[in-house]
C-alpha cells in the first residue's frame, strides 16, 4: 500500500510526513521522493502478538511518499508531468491544504483548492485517454483489427465520457475485460483522495465547525477531509507513547493524525485485514473487501493459491474470547471453507494446500 502526500509549496506536507513517520524519515535534499513505512495500528494484531509471543511479527504497513511535488520544474504548473507520473504509482493520495497562514480557516478557499486539485487529476487523465483513443482509431480501421483493441477502445470511451461529465471514474461499472484493459493507465481520477486541512494551533478546536461546509462538499464529492495541525502532530509523534494521549487531549484532539489518516485510507480503499497466527509468526495481511479465500491465499504466496484445498477460518471475536486458535477450535468455532468463501475483516486463516 503506497500513499502519495502532495500539496502546494509550504502547505505542511513534509511536517505531516514527519509526524506520520515519527520523525524517523530523513528530509530529501535531492529530487527523489522520500519514503516512510508506517505500521498500521491494530489492537487485534497487538493482542495476537501477546497471545502467541511469536519469534517474528509482521504488522500491516503503509508506504507514505513525500516530496512528490518537487519532481520536475515546469513553469505555471504546481505539479509537473513527472510528479503526476509518480502519483500514478500510488494506491491513494493525501492532499495537504494550507489553512494556517490566513487567520481563521476559510471554508470557501479550502473547498476551491480541493476541487481544483480533483479537476487537475481529471484533466491529466483526459489528456492521456484522448491521446490513446486517437492512436487506437488509426489501428482499428481495418477488418483485421485485434479484438483486444476494440475492448480497450470501448473502455476508454466510457472513461472519457465520465471525465468530461465530471463523474467519478471509480464509479464506472466496467466489465472485467474492460477493467483489465484500462488498469495499466493507473488513472489518477480513479484513486481515492483524502484531504488533510492543516490549520494553526489557535484554531485546532474550532476548525471543524468553521470548515464544516467545505468538509461536507468534499465528502459529497467522494473525498473525505479532516483538520489537523501538522506542527502539533509532529511534536506529539516524538513523545513517548504513554505521553501522547495526554498531550493531544490538551488541544482537544482524541487520536493522532496517523490513526485518523490510516483509517481513512482503509475506508476509501475498501481494505480489510486478515491474520495468520502461529508461535513462529503473527502476520497481518491487508486485503480488498469482498475478496475470497483464494484471493487471501494468493496474497500470502502464489503456491498456496495454486494448490488450494480448503481454508480453516476462525473469526477474530472467537479467537479473542477463547484465548487463541487452539482454544477456539476446541470450542467448535473453526470453519472449513472453499475458495469462493468471502473473507471478513479480522478473520484468522490457515490455508490447506498441496502443490
Amino acid at each position: 500500500m503506497k500513499i502519495g502526500i502532495v500539496g502546494r509549496p509550504a502547505s505542511g506536507k513534509t511536517t505531516l510526513f514527519q509526524a506520520l513517520c515519527r520523525g524517523q524519515a530523513q528530509v530529501s535534499h535531492s529530487r527523489e521522493p522520500v519514503h516512510g513505512v508506517v505500521v498500521v495500528p491494530d489492537e487485534r494484531f497487538d493482542l495476537l502478538v501477546r497471545l502467541y509471543n511469536p519469534k517474528k511479527i509482521s504488522p500491516a504497513t503503509i508506504d507514505f511518499v513525500d516530496d512528490i511535488a518537487r519532481l520536475g520544474t515546469e513553469r505555471s504548473r504546481v505539479f509537473s508531468d513527472e510528479a503526476m507520473g509518480e502519483l500514478r504509482t500510488t494506491d491513494a493520495i493525501t492532499y495537504v491544504i494550507d489553512a494556517f497562514d490566513s487567520g481563521a480557516p476559510d471554508a470557501e478557499a479550502v473547498r476551491a483548492e480541493a476541487m481544483e486539485f480533483l479537476e487537475e487529476l481529471s484533466l491529466r487523465d483526459l489528456m492521456i485517454v484522448e491521446g490513446r483513443l486517437e492512436r487506437i482509431a488509426k489501428q482499428v480501421r481495418g477488418p483485421q483489427a485485434p479484438a483486444a483493441l476494440k475492448v480497450e477502445q470501448d473502455a476508454l470511451e466510457k472513461v472519457r465520457e465520465a471525465l468530461e461529465a465530471g463523474r467519478k471514474v471509480s464509479d464506472l461499472d466496467l466489465p472485467e475485460n474492460e477493467a483489465r484493459a484500462v488498469a495499466g493507465f493507473q488513472l489518477l481520477a480513479a484513486k481515492p483522495v483524502i484531504f488533510a486541512v492543516n490549520v494553526g494551533e489557535d484554531h485546532i478546536s474550532d476548525a471543524p465547525e468553521l470548515l464544516g461546509p467545505a468538509m461536507s462538499a468534499l465528502q459529497d464529492a467522494g473525498s473525505p477531509a479532516f483538520c489537523l495541525s501538522a506542527e502539533i502532530e509532529k511534536e506529539v509523534a516524538q513523545l513517548p507513547e504513554e505521553e501522547q494521549a495526554e498531550y493531544l487531549a490538551g488541544y482537544g484532539i482524541q487520536e493522532p493524525v496517523r490513526d485518523r489518516l490510516i483509517r481513512s485510507v482503509y475506508e476509501r480503499c475498501r481494505l480489510i485485514t486478515f491474520f495468520t497466527v502461529s508461535e513462529k509468526e503473527v502476520h497481518a495481511w491487508p486485503l480488498p473487501a469482498g475478496s475470497t479465500a483464494l484471493d487471501a491465499a494468493d496474497s500470502i504466496h502464489s503456491d498456496l493459491a495454486r494448490g488450494f484445498i480448503r481454508a480453516e477460518v476462525i473469526s477474530w471475536p472467537d479467537i479473542r474470547d477463547a484465548g487463541g486458535w487452539d482454544q477456539a477450535k476446541a470450542a467448535g468455532k473453526l470453519r472449513l471453507v472453499g475458495k469462493e468463501h468471502v473473507i471478513e475483516d479480522g478473520d484468522c486463516l490457515y490455508i490447506r494446500f498441496k502443490v
